[in-house]
């Protein structure tokens, strides 16, 4: 029945033209992932991003749980959990909206220099990151717009 549940949710995206930005990102989890079951699992974290981590564990038999243990521990997961709750990361939000990118508000600029501040002095990093670095912690995709974002804010921040 938990299969059932996690198919028909999937067929829902492919049947309705206003989700094409759910259609988008499967097509993305679909490169990203290595396996279609990393994809789809991918997928429906996003779907299920509300639900608390103990809820979504309910609905999957062992092997899903081992997938989405997989997807979450994955770099280009599109989910972050904290404690029981999921965190869509910025691209996936972004993305969400039927957008590549999104300018970052000065609210942002200020949470992401933190980030990346606390990290860099961190770990014993002496104060030094690389742009991937600084992509995955802010959660930044690696698409064209979303580096040149990044490297433009870099800049302001010399």
């Amino acid at each position: 029945m938990k299969k059932v549940i996690f198919l028909v949710g999937l067929l829902l995206i492919y049947n309705e033209q206003q989700n094409i930005s759910y259609l988008n990102l499967l097509e993305r989890f679909k490169q990203s992932f290595s396996s279609i079951d990393e994809a789809r699992l991918a997928m429906a974290l996003v779907l299920w991003r509300k639900k608390s981590w103990d809820e979504i564990q309910e609905k999957l038999d062992h092997h899903y749980k081992v997938v989405s243990k997989e997807v979450i521990e994955n770099s280009e997961s599109p989910v972050i959990l904290l404690g029981q709750s999921l965190v869509t990361r910025r691209w996936v939000d972004v993305a969400l909206q039927g957008k590549d990118s999104a300018p970052f508000s000065s609210h942002e600029e200020e949470q992401f220099k933190d980030i990346i501040q606390k990290f860099a002095f961190t770990n014993a990093k002496n104060g030094k990151f690389n742009k991937d670095e600084a992509r995955f912690l802010i959660g930044l995709s690696n698409t064209r717009s979303e580096i040149t974002q990044l490297s433009n804010l870099f800049r302001k921040w010399r």
